[in-house]
């Protein structure tokens, strides 16, 4: 999982390969969105990155979101290993929140599916079941 072939940031690509490369990922999705705006435009990039595993131990699955916030300030360069992405929640699929569930929907075309090839993950279905 070393090579970025999801077209995800740096960040995002650190947190799969330092915590995801013995889970069962069903989906992920890196979200850009936008704050702070003034007259010159946005003052902020804020990143969430999504990624829902499933475990296989009890067939549930799993959401795990990560979030930071860059404000177009000047940092220190990274380690290999290391990424801005902090996790903020990791719930079972059925205890989803609102905010969780309107994220997933709305930014549908951000996510990448059916990463295993044995893969057959409706998160529509799954959704529904659970809201």
């Amino acid at each position: 999982m070393d090579e970025n072939k999801y077209n995800i940031s740096t960040n995002a690509q650190n947190i799969l390969n330092k915590y995801f490369r013995d889970k069962d990922i069903m989906c992920l999705g890196e979200i850009l969105q936008h704050d702070g705006f003034d007259q010159y435009g946005p003052e902020s990039d804020l990143w969430t990155f999504y990624i829902i595993t499933k475990n296989q131990e009890n067939n549930t699955y799993i959401i795990h979101r990560y979030y930071f916030e860059d404000w177009f300030e000047k940092c220190k360069p990274l380690k290999d290993d290391e990424s801005l992405y902090e996790c903020v929640k990791c719930t079972n699929i059925k205890d989803i929140s609102l905010y969780d569930y309107d994220m997933l929907n709305e930014y549908r075309s951000n996510f990448i599916f059916n990463l295993n090839d044995n893969n057959d993950f409706d998160l529509d279905a799954l959704l529904k079941k659970n809201i």
